[in-house]
């Protein structure tokens, strides 16, 4: 969970361009809905009317105008007294937005070519380059829309006559008139698409039929955050994001009222989007439906990808550091907390990338802490033997030391997760300036930008001069023991890994001194 406090919204949303698509600003409306774009389908299983949308075929639930416990805003409880707010009669999603359905919307409009802004970019859960179009990626068609930034989730709504939604729209359709905590009521482990269930990946957006909200829509939590749209400056743009996502680990941050904020130009896999449109903006009055509405197809087999390639962590803040002096090579310190959204789509999406995950295990010493955060009292549990779900090759005790300890040596973090590329060589009491040699202001965390971390990596260890390989450093180490030990052909051996390495670097010069 991530509220304005921990994100410094103000600065965040001041950051953000608000240049527009053409007929998407913020003041901007769909023009007038068609009685025929909406066709009565019957009712749902939780009685709600139900229409098709004949632009995209997304089937759409009808939520009468009225009042809706909004739960106040809370960091680890729910226990404030929910506000009544009315809400006008709207029509919303039952489904999240497709890979097909956003495919498309662009071969039929063209927008991609005509748009001032970045729609999407390719992912490989989402859309891919097909000549000069786009297509879903094999297998993936029917998982909701990853990839699409904030300029195409409005040019999609656009397009269909709709618009996304409001927080209190949203909010209405997970929780229902009730304003449940969750939109299938108290928390189960099975009902929706989060890290828990360690599919790794999004879902199609028929799957969990369990995680349906009152009102009959599915996956308003888990499978991908939707965005939603945030009064900021009297601007309207949709830089909230709800409901929570594959990568959601606390599931706090699955609640109704949970909120997180990702950028207009972020485009990665955990976040979609779903579609609204006021009843005030239709042409005319909707028909009125009669039966049943046509039932989901049945529950598609669920993908689990495998385990990411595992990234090596510091067992402690004071070992990662005394490696790393030895090898004179930089520090990747990331420090997260349980309750949020940032965090989880961090560790689960570019601490995951192949490419970093191989820089970061040969050339640096990575070192992750972990604190409960807004959970206070009731963190992430650890495994039966006390190691950690989320941090292979620590334990939950370990990552909450290495987060104190760091916080000693960088102070502060103004957004989380606090991700720094530090020097190891800094003098004992030294500031934060002494530290950092890449701030956190130049690192991404909004679930991308694997490739510009990276490239920080090997900039900051440029300045830092020659560095042993994790490899190297081991075979030095226990070379350096032989000798000691007076084991036959020690020395020689010794003589060979040191062959060529810059004695400036720790350890070399301390296995050059030996006797």
């Amino acid at each position: 969970m991530a509220d304005p406090g921990t994100l410094n919204l103000p600065a965040l949303v001041a950051a953000l361009a608000l240049t527009v698509l053409p007929g998407c600003g913020p003041a901007a409306r769909p023009a007038p809905v068609p009685d025929e774009a909406l066709r009565p389908l019957g009712t749902n299983a939780q009685g709600y009317a139900e229409y098709r949308r004949a632009k995209d075929g997304m089937p759409m639930v009808r939520i009468p105008a009225g009042a809706y416990p909004r739960r106040p805003y809370a960091r680890s409880s729910t226990t404030g007294v929910p506000e009544r707010v009315d809400v006008p009669g709207y029509l919303i999603d039952k489904l999240e937005v497709s890979n097909a359905q956003f495919a498309r919307f662009l071969a039929e409009s063209g927008a991609d070519a005509k748009a001032s802004r970045p729609l999407l970019r390719e992912q490989p859960w989402g859309l891919r380059r097909a000549g000069a179009g786009w297509e879903p990626q094999p297998g993936y068609e029917e998982h909701p829309a990853v990839g699409v930034t904030g300029w195409g989730a409005l040019a999609y709504a656009r397009w269909a006559g709709a618009r996304l939604p409001s927080p209190d729209a949203w909010m209405k359709a997970a929780g229902g008139s009730e304003g449940l905590e969750y939109p299938f009521g108290s928390w189960r482990e099975d009902a929706c698409n989060w890290r828990g269930l360690a599919l790794r990946s999004t879902q199609p957006v028929t799957a969990f039929p369990a995680s349906a909200s009152p009102v009959g829509c599915l996956n308003m939590a888990g499978n991908v955050y939707e965005r939603v749209f945030a009064q900021r400056d009297g601007q309207q743009i949709p830089v909230m994001i709800k409901g929570g996502s594959w990568v959601t680990a606390h599931p706090l941050n699955l609640r109704v009222l949970d909120l997180c904020m990702q950028p207009m130009d972020a485009s990665e896999q955990s976040v979609g989007f779903r579609c609204m449109v006021w009843e005030a903006d239709l042409a005319a009055p909707l028909a009125a439906v009669s039966g049943p509405a046509p039932a989901l197809p049945p529950p598609p087999v669920l993908k689990r990808l495998a385990a990411p390639p595992a990234l090596l962590l510091a067992r402690g803040f004071g070992a990662g550091v005394a490696e790393a002096q030895e090898r004179n090579c930089v520090l990747l310190l990331s420090l997260h907390l349980d309750t949020c959204g940032q965090c989880d789509r961090t560790r689960e999406q570019i601490l995951t990338d192949p490419a970093l995950v191989r820089h970061l295990n040969e050339a640096c010493v990575t070192v992750v802490g972990q604190d409960p955060g807004d959970a206070g009292q009731h963190p992430h549990r650890p495994l039966a033997d006390g190691g950690c779900p989320l941090h292979p090759g620590l334990s939950c005790a370990a990552h909450q030391e290495i987060f104190r300890q760091a916080l000693t040596v960088v102070r502060s973090f103004v957004v989380s997760p606090g991700t720094f590329i530090l020097t190891p060589h800094a003098a004992p009491g030294a500031g934060p300036e002494d530290w950092i040699l890449v701030g956190e202001r130049d690192l991404p965390k909004n679930g991308e930008g694997a490739a510009i971390l990276l490239e920080k990596l090997k900039q900051a260890q440029a300045k830092l001069g020659p560095c042993l390989t994790r490899g190297e450093y081991g075979g030095i180490q226990a070379a350096m023991d032989a000798v000691v030990q007076r084991k036959a052909g020690a020395r020689e051996d010794l003589s060979r890994l040191l062959e060529g390495k810059d004695p400036r670097i720790p350890l070399v010069s301390e296995a050059l001194a030996l006797p």
